[in-house]
């Protein structure tokens, strides 16, 4: 990972889960299966279309940010621990994170950013423009952290049983 800038109205999702191994997992399916509820609930709740992507000049960028319009709205990172269960069988322990941008102080976090990489010598520019928040795409009208939260947990819910699958 990188450089992810963090702030009051940052929404921070972990998921845990683990499967028994098969060849149907991967890093990519489980990125996946961690993208899969949010982007499920911005389209069926606020209409939005969301999708995984990279997004050059965003921060901590990866193939499975969740981008907007070209937009980076949440990135993604996993970490994962293979052990075995009580009957023997080879199974993963997956620790799913998402950064959401919530109702956050992009410019500011984007400056700092910006600041940091300065400081530490690293040739490299977040670009403010490639990336939006929640609070920008759904309206302050809309915009209610309380339900947002609600719908979002109620989409991961509803995501477990794919999500988990083969569970150990």
């Amino acid at each position: 990972g990188d450089l992810t800038p963090q702030a009051p109205g940052m929404i921070n999702i972990s998921y845990v889960f683990a499967q028994t191994w098969s060849d149907a997992i991967s890093i990519d399916a489980t990125y996946k299966a961690l993208c899969a509820p949010i982007i499920s609930y911005l389209k069926e709740k606020h209409g939005i279309d969301a999708y995984c992507s990279a997004v050059d000049g965003a921060f901590c960028d990866g193939k499975f940010n969740i981008v907007v319009e070209g937009q980076k709205i949440a990135g993604t990172a996993q970490k994962w621990r293979h052990f075995k269960n009580d009957k023997g069988q080879k199974c993963i322990a997956v620790l799913g994170h998402i950064a959401l941008l919530g109702d956050v102080p992009l410019d500011q976090m984007i400056k700092a950013a910006n600041q940091f990489y300065q400081q530490a010598n690293v040739d490299k520019i977040i670009q403010l423009a490639n990336h939006t928040t929640l609070f920008h795409l759904i309206g302050e009208q809309n915009y209610n952290q309380s339900e947002l939260m609600q719908g979002l947990l109620q989409s991961f819910r509803e995501a477990a049983p794919s999500c988990i699958g083969n569970s150990p």
